[in-house]
């Protein structure tokens, strides 16, 4: 995987504890929002991924929307302050660590879907397999970034090191060693 990846890990894993920490601050759900959900998470997305370029920062800014969607609700139906409030109860419940898990997961499904649909696509007899196989794939991402972790120890506190790490363990578990 690129080592975009890696530094992607880091600045989630730093956005995230700053995010927590910053806590009193933040303002109430409900408030009178300044801008969308939607337009806050593409913010933070572009933010983490601002030295990447091409498709890996496509990928990355694609894992990344999702993982706070996910982690936060339907951020278009939202307000900023309600997306900060709902990130918060998440952090407070999970941690960084579960929030980058949760990253780690999208992007690995991501990359290989991205690099394998159009073969899925052709061996597929139907609209329900094809969707049935993509769902196969991204459990089995769940699975390994879960196994992964485990094994690791990961418990959050990402530096550029231990997230190359961690990435090279993704890639030699997909590799079947």
């Amino acid at each position: 995987m690129d080592p975009a990846f890696g530094r992607a890990l880091v600045r989630l894993d730093e956005w995230a504890s700053m995010f927590l920490s910053s806590a009193a601050r933040l303002a109430s759900p409900n408030s009178v929002p300044t801008n969308s959900g939607a337009h806050y998470i593409n913010g933070i997305a572009e933010s983490l991924t601002r030295d990447e370029s091409g498709l890996e920062r496509d990928l990355l800014q694609k894992s990344l929307k999702e993982t706070l969607i996910y982690s936060a609700g339907p951020a278009s139906h939202m307000g900023k302050a309600d997306v900060e409030a709902r990130l918060l109860r998440f952090l407070r419940l999970r941690g960084p660590a579960g929030l980058v898990r949760r990253f780690l997961s999208f992007h690995l499904f991501n990359v290989i879907w991205f690099q394998t649909a159009d073969s899925f696509r052709g061996l597929a007899c139907t609209q329900d397999r094809f969707i049935d196989d993509m769902e196969s794939v991204e459990q089995m991402c769940r699975r390994v970034v879960i196994s992964v972790c485990k094994s690791y120890r990961f418990n959050g506190e990402l530096h550029l090191s231990t997230a190359e790490q961690l990435v090279g363990k993704l890639e030699r578990r997909l590799m079947g060693a």
